[in-house]
């Protein structure tokens, strides 16, 4: 079951590559008709339907002066960190009234616990106050900092056997949590027939609520 989202709220998804992250990013897209940023340094994203923009600032501010309300924007930047800051502003000046989405792919490159980018500090801060929802994704929950988790209301977890991330996992919920995400069944792909074998399973950290195992479908 996909989890839901609420407006407005800070979300993390974790797990390594071929885990089933990307796959539950697009769902979430596939429900949203419009109102939704992507910053996408490693091009995953390159098959969403909307207007994508590569390492182009002037056009995706123009495009985002345009279509106030309803927009679909996919950003490809050549650098991480002024392609962070044409996306953030471009989504930060659209009506604070109404809600909208930012997905952040490779987040752990805006905010570890070595360095955090000026705009994610302020958009961690009053992103909320401004109806933007911030979905970050990232293979290293490692090199993530820990002010992101804490600060998501819903953590989704996928299987994984990196000893790093396992121990991360660990410091922040606990060795109970951590031999959740050890058992939980990873996704099965077969390449060959294009196929799944096995649909993933991950694991739900909701604010309020017990975490919980969810099959991916």
């Amino acid at each position: 079951m996909i989890p839901n989202l609420i407006d407005g709220e800070t979300v993390s998804v974790i797990g390594p590559v071929a885990s089933g992250k990307t796959w539950l990013m697009k769902a979430w897209l596939k429900q949203m008709q419009d109102r939704f940023v992507i910053f996408d340094p490693t091009a995953e994203y390159d098959d969403v339907q909307g207007e994508h923009f590569w390492a182009s600032p002037k056009a995706y501010a123009q495009y985002m002066r345009d279509n106030p309300h309803n927009f679909r924007a996919i950003y490809h930047p050549a650098n991480i960190d002024t392609g962070f800051e044409t996306v953030a502003s471009g989504i930060w000046q659209m009506d604070g009234g109404m809600s909208k989405w930012l997905f952040i792919e490779e987040i752990h490159e805006l905010i570890s616990p070595w360095q955090k980018h000026e705009k994610m500090r302020i958009l961690m801060k009053y992103a909320r106050k401004r109806m933007i929802g911030l979905i970050g994704s990232t293979q290293r929950i490692a090199d993530l900092h820990k002010d992101f988790t804490s600060a998501a209301r819903l953590n989704v977890i996928f299987y994984t056997t990196e000893a790093n991330d396992l121990k991360a996992i660990g410091d922040r919920w606990g060795n109970e949590t951590r031999s959740q995400v050890e058992s939980l069944q990873p996704l099965m792909y077969d390449d060959a027939s294009q196929t799944t074998k096995q649909i993933p399973q991950a694991l739900v950290i909701e604010r309020g609520k017990p975490p919980r195992v969810e099959v991916m479908e």
